[in-house]
């Protein structure tokens, strides 16, 4: 039951990541619907954005405060990913994830949980038409399972960086004993 959930969650998080719609923007003047987006596509295009608008002339002209909320969101939205990355380390090298250290998976979870909202901003802020009257975006429910995907494994990571020893370690990382840092 344990492999099947890893394997469930290592493969189907980046499908949905990539291919299933979080939803759609709002219908132009004409009527015809806007656009979906996938997290992806999203994620592609902010790089396009930041690719042709050069983050370094910003930075130049200290723009640093705009630059650090831009990256912040390509963390963002790169954090659904993250129970998937554990996930497949889980299945390929479960000894490896054992011996990191308390403090890892701490910074790891806190950064999760501090990224989630911007993904989540950002995702929605994509979709907006920023025109006085015009139509709310319809939201698809995977937004919300991804980010909460990605919450909830931001607050399992700091669990298990909290309490390597309880139950929650042990299920997670299948070992019975952690060594303490030193």
């Amino acid at each position: 039951m344990r492999r099947f959930l890893l394997v469930t969650m290592a493969f189907g998080v980046p499908l949905l990541w990539a291919l299933v719609p979080y939803g759609r923007m709002a219908p132009d003047m004409m009527g015809e619907p806007g656009e979906v987006r996938t997290f992806a596509a999203t994620l592609i295009r902010a790089a396009e954005e930041a690719w042709h608008d050069s983050l370094i002339t910003r930075l130049i002209n200290g723009d640093i405060i705009e630059i650090i909320v831009f990256m912040a969101s390509f963390g963002g939205l790169l954090t659904p990913l993250y129970p998937a990355v554990i996930a497949m380390r889980l299945l390929s090298a479960p000894r490896w994830l054992v011996a990191r250290r308390r403090w890892t998976w701490i910074v790891e979870g806190v950064l999760i949980l501090l990224l989630s909202p911007f993904g989540l901003f950002w995702a929605v802020f994509s979709l907006l038409i920023l025109i006085p009257g015009a139509p709310s975006p319809p939201l698809y429910p995977i937004l919300w399972l991804l980010t909460g995907i990605a919450v909830l494994g931001g607050v399992v990571a700091v669990a298990i960086g909290v309490a390597p020893r309880g139950r929650i370690g042990r299920f997670i990382l299948d070992a019975p004993v952690i060594e303490p840092d030193r």
